[in-house]
Formats: structure tokens, sequence, C-alpha cells
């Protein structure tokens, strides 16, 4: 169906009015200018349009209708949407401007339920159009001119999607496809981001974002996408006041950022931070093949660049391999290069076994002249196997040096740390594309245990599952929880301390108490029988001249556990992408470096294992782990999380604070632990 939007032969045009320039007469301009060798069908008032004579009806193309382009005014819209489906159009696309407003999103249900019902999908309203270079094909308000390109492009802003045609068409990649999504009454960019990436003539997928609605279904069309091809997107709303805007914007909620870096990390999407990277990427990946492996060389004239790219290198977490002792890394090739020395110095690094990448950085010389070197740099780079960029470092007097390479395909940049980023925009994506299999283990649980006791929670209206509920479900799905038992007097909290052994820890227990320490719930580290009886004396009397009404159910007597370090493991259950894992090391680290790790459930165990390795407190795990700290009962303890939040999603949150880790094979023990649930009504 969504071909018809692509590659339609019979395309109307309703809304054109004879009488004065409107938007209809726009599209059809620029569906002439463009050469379309489809039929075009003006509709409106008016005896022509750009040449083409204006239809009285569409009943002559009766099921031969393939796209309708609506630019209509508001109150006719609905007339001729009616028009075009009695002509059993398969696609429709609504340009007409819809203001926002209750009347207007009304508006917007009402066209998309009429398309359902006859069997059309609709893109916007308020959207440009749709283009397709290689199909001749400008269904847009957008006038080109347009050549052939390899980067297709979705936007859910009108601005952006013309600002990013207008910068891609005139560089050496090129536009493929460009859709402009509009108010997304229909369709939206998770159906149309693998349609566009399965056109031949694509190569990179460029994407602007705002927010997005069906977030699972959005990283299922993202990979999708990037099994195949490259997609780069730039997410706006990322701060405070971003998402605010994009609340005013789109009358919608911006999601956490967080949550969409975990799902851009998890579908291999290549994320842009600005609207210069977003360009800079897509050149990158259009033209260069991908590396084997993150493994830089630099070749420059000046030192003081070299160190520039260095530093860039090492903040994107590639390297600069010496392995080589043939090819120095960086070369210097110093001030009067000429440039035969440029070409030799990239042919060795190109050569390299250990390179996988190549950095070209020129600074001004007066000796050499930089249009020269570029075209000694893009001879040797024509036939190369290995990606490439280049930094020319100035203004307009390298400016032709610069377009001299992009027209042989290498991206140039004036700076070496822009040069760098794109680099490794390739190298993350073809990293993701080498990654083994995924697969996600599914642990043998007492997943009936589970049910019984959410149910039970839900139904007496206890949301915030306790602590010993919440050691239940997780003991049913595997985890390891210290040894204990519940008492109401102080001598069976000792009987009970002495039977598990000492020291013990006793916790108040009480629907009414959700955090223990506001109330001082609980002591630590009680030793001896008479530590235990004053401990247990203590904390109730407190508690009870506190807050008499609370009701105490008990005090709680568990073992304490012992162990090297203490992390935390956790999910929240975001509203866009569904269970996101939280990983971090206790202590400091969260708290005052907010050193965490997320990822998007279900998870695996490579998965698992990145996501440690990804927090900046990761090497003083390793450390320990060389000496016997369990890193893989982490990795599992983070499977078993998602495999919980997976199978019961009702779960809206789960703590759990501490996990304590020893020495390889003991388990990770859950010392501490809180489930939230969601309160949705039952079915």
């Amino acid at each position: 169906m969504l071909d018809f939007f692509f590659r339609p032969k019979v395309v109307a045009v309703m809304g054109v009015d004879g009488r004065r320039r409107c938007p209809a007469a726009e599209i059809v301009a620029n569906l002439c200018r463009g050469g379309f060798e489809g039929l075009i069908l003006p509709l409106g008032q008016g005896k022509e349009c750009s040449g083409v004579e204006v239809a009285e009806d569409l009943a002559a193309h009766r099921g031969s209708l393939d796209l309708a382009v609506i630019a209509s005014t508001p109150q006719r819209l609905l007339a001729d949407l009616e028009l075009a489906l009695d002509a059993r159009v398969r696609a429709v696309v609504v340009c007409t401007e819809l203001t926002p407003g209750e009347s207007n999103a009304a508006l917007a249900v009402e066209l998309a339920s009429r398309c359902a019902q006859r069997g059309a999908r609709l893109l916007g309203p308020s959207s440009l159009g749709i283009i397709n270079t290689g199909h001749k094909l400008n269904a847009s308000l957008l006038p080109g001119p347009l050549r052939p390109g390899s980067v297709a492009i979705v936007s859910q802003s009108n601005g952006v999607g013309a600002a990013l045609l207008d910068a891609i068409s005139g560089a050496a990649s090129g536009v493929s496809t460009l859709v402009c999504l509009g108010d997304r009454a229909d369709l939206t960019e998770g159906e149309l981001l693998p349609a566009m990436a399965a056109d031949t003539q694509t190569r990179v997928v460029a994407c602007y974002l705002e927010n997005i609605d069906a977030g699972e279904r959005f990283v299922k069309s993202c990979e999708a996408v990037t099994q195949d091809k490259p997609l780069v997107i730039l997410k706006s709303g990322v701060t405070e006041l971003g998402a605010k805007t994009a609340r005013l914007h789109l009358g919608r909620t911006a999601g956490a950022d967080i949550a969409y870096a975990a799902a851009f990390k998890r579908a291999g999407v290549v994320r842009a931070e600005h609207f210069e990277e977003l360009l800079d990427f897509c050149f990158v990946l259009s033209t260069q093949p991908l590396p084997a492996g993150q493994r830089i060389g630099l070749v420059t004239n000046a030192g003081g660049a070299a160190i520039m790219a260095a530093d860039a290198v090492e903040d994107s977490g590639s390297t600069l391999s010496q392995d080589d002792e043939s090819v120095k890394n960086p070369w210097d090739l110093e001030a009067g290069a000429e440039p035969e020395r440029y070409a030799e110095a990239i042919s060795q690094m190109l050569r390299s076994p250990s390179l996988d990448a190549v950095v070209v950085i020129h600074a001004p010389d007066h000796e050499v002249r930089p249009d020269e070197a570029a075209k000694a740099i893009a001879e040797v780079c024509r036939k190369s196997s290995k990606p490439v960029t280049a930094a020319f470092l100035g203004g307009s007097a390298l400016a032709e040096a610069r377009r001299l390479l992009e027209a042989a395909g290498i991206p140039a940049f004036c700076g070496p740390e822009r040069a760098v980023r794109a680099l490794r925009a390739v190298c993350e994506y073809s990293a993701w594309k080498r990654r083994p299999p995924r697969i996600v283990t599914r642990f043998p649980v007492n997943r009936r245990r589970v049910e019984r006791i959410l149910l039970r929670q839900q139904r007496t209206g206890h949301f915030d599952v306790g602590e010993l509920q919440a050691k239940e479900v997780l003991a049913a799905y595997g985890f390891a929880v210290p040894q204990g038992q519940v008492c109401s007097t102080a001598e069976e909290a000792v009987e009970i301390a002495e039977r598990i052994g000492f020291p013990v820890a006793l916790k108040v227990i009480s629907q009414d108490i959700v955090r223990k320490a506001d109330y001082g719930g609980y002591k630590l580290h009680l030793s001896t029988p008479s530590d235990v009886r004053d401990a247990f004396d203590l904390m109730v009397l407190r508690i009870l001249n506190k807050a008499p009404e609370l009701r105490l159910e008990g005090v709680y007597v568990e073992k304490m556990c012992h162990g090297s370090q203490e992390v935390i493991v956790g999910m929240q259950h975001d509203p866009h992408f569904g269970p996101m894992l939280m990983f971090g090391v206790g202590g400091t680290y969260v708290e005052t470096m907010e050193d965490v790790a997320f990822h998007l459930a279900p998870i695996s165990a490579v998965e698992a294992m990145q996501m440690l390795r990804s927090t900046r407190s990761f090497s003083m795990l390793a450390d320990r782990g060389d000496s016997g700290l369990n890193l893989p009962a982490i990795a599992e303890a983070l499977q078993r999380v998602s495999q919980l939040a997976t199978d019961f999603p009702q779960i809206s949150r789960i703590d759990i604070n501490p996990l304590i880790v020893g020495p390889a094979p003991a388990p990770a023990i859950a010392v501490d632990a809180e489930i939230l649930l969601s309160r949705q009504e039952e079915p």
C-alpha cells in the first residue's frame, strides 16, 4: 500500500484555484518541473494549471487513482477527500495546514477514520508532501530542483524537513526520498522508516523526531532499518525547556531522554546531537565503507591539529593504533609536505592491517596549495575499502579543497573534531552490525507464585509491594535473598536470630511505611541477643511514639549479608518504550556521579555485560573482578529483572538496592527490594 505514495502512476492534486496562487497550484508546478512521468490530474477552479488541463472530476479514473494530494481550504477538505475516496484512491497526502485546536484535532481524526473505512492510507494533515527523486516525484510544496541521491529523510517538522532537503540536496550524497509527517493522523515514522529504507536508491535514512507515540513498535521499525542500512536520528526536546516547547508544539508529552537513548542504542540507531551532526553523519555513512574496527590512523601536516584530533579520538572511544611499527600514528608530515607525501602516507595507512579508518588533516601552508593536496588525497582514497574523512582547517581559502574532496565522495570538514566524530558514527554502526546474534535467555522461574502475590496486592489496593513480598517475588525468579523470619516480640526476635546466626538486621513491617528510614524502621549489624532485644524494643517504641496511627504487622529478623561490593539493579516502566533496566554501583557513584546505565528489556547476556562496561565505575569493578568479584552474577541479575518485567507488565518499578556481590561462584544477594505496581484497573 505504501508504494502508492512513493511510486504512483496517477496523481490527483486537489484544491487548485485558477484565480489566485494557491498551495495546490504549487504542487502541480513542482510535479511538472520535477519531470513526473505519470498522469497529473489538477482538480478545482480554472481551466489549466502549469499547462495541465484541470479535470472536472475523477470519475474517469475510478480504480486507477494511486495518489491524491489535497491542499484545499479546511472548509473544503472533507468534500475533496470524499471525491478521492469515491475514486478508490489508495494513498492520500493532506497538505492543508491545520492550526492547533480541538476542532482541527477532531477534523484530523475524521480524515483518518474515513480513509481507514475506505481502505486508503493517509499522510498528514499539515504535511509538506512527499518526494521520490528516483521516480521523478515531487508531490510537495518544496520546489527543488532535485537530483537523485542516496539519503532518505523523514521529519516530524516541516521546517526541519525543508532545511534537510536543501542541505543534503546540495551535498555529494543527495536526497532519495523525503516525507514530512505533519500531524500523523494515520501514517507515522514507525511505518514509513522501513518502507523508505527498502528503496534500493537509499543508502542512509535521516530522521528528525520531536516525539513518538508507540515506542516499542518504533524500536522494532528502527531495527528493521538498521539490519540493512544506517539510520541517523536527531531527537529534539532533550532539555527541560526543549521538552516543554515540544509539548506546546505537539500537544504530547516528550519522553525522557534516557529512554530515547536506550531505545536508539538497542536498535542500532546513530544518534546525532544537533543539526550539523545529522548532516555530517549522513554524508559519511552514505559515502564511506564500514570499517572492521575502531582503530583510527591520523595523517597531518601540523602537530597542533594532530593533538586536537588525538583528543577527539580518545573522547570518542576509538583508539590510535600503534600495532604496526612500519606506520607512524599519528603521522606528522610537517609543514611544506608535498601532495605526493600525503598520498604515500595515506596509502600505507590504508594497507596497514592494524588500522580500520583514516583521518587526514591539512592546515594552511604557504608552500603547498590546498587544492593540489586535496586532489592527491582524493586519488589515493578513490578505491579504498576503509573509511576516510578529512579536515582542511580554515575558512574560504580552503573551501575549494573541501569541495574537491566532497565531489570525490570524501567528507571534508573545517575542523578535526568534526572529522573524528563523523568517523566515529560509522565505527559505532559497524560495531552494531558485527554484534553477535541477540539471544535472550529464559530462566526457569515460578511464575504462578508471582501471579498470586501481585494479584493479592492489587485486590487489596496495595500497589507498593513491601520488602517481604518483593523478596518473595524475586526469590520466585531465581534471586538469592537473605534468610529471615517475621516476629512480634523481642524474645521471638532473639530466638530467630540465634537460629539463623548472627549478625542480623531488624526491619519493621508495615503497609503504612514506604521508607523505613523516615521512621527509624531498621537496625543493622546486631551481633548479640541483647543487641537484638534492645533494638527491637527501642525501634518499636520510637515508631509508635512518632506515629501511633501506624499499623505494625511485625518485625523482620534477617541474616546480615557480607559481600565485597554493593550495586543497584532496577527497572522503570517507560510510557513510550516499556520496561527500562537500570544498573549502577552503590554509594556515591550513583548519588553524586550519576554513574548509571540504562537498557530496554528484554536484555541478552551480552547486552547486560555491556551495561556494566558502559559505566564510568566499571574499571573499578573489573579490577576487583580479576580478584574474584562475580561480574556475571550482576549480569544475570539484570537478565532476571528483565524477564520479570516483561512477564508482568503491571509492574511499573523494581528497585533492588543493594544487590551484594561477592567472589565467584557465590550468587549476588538481593538485600533490599521494592516493587511498585501500576494503578490501572484490572480488565
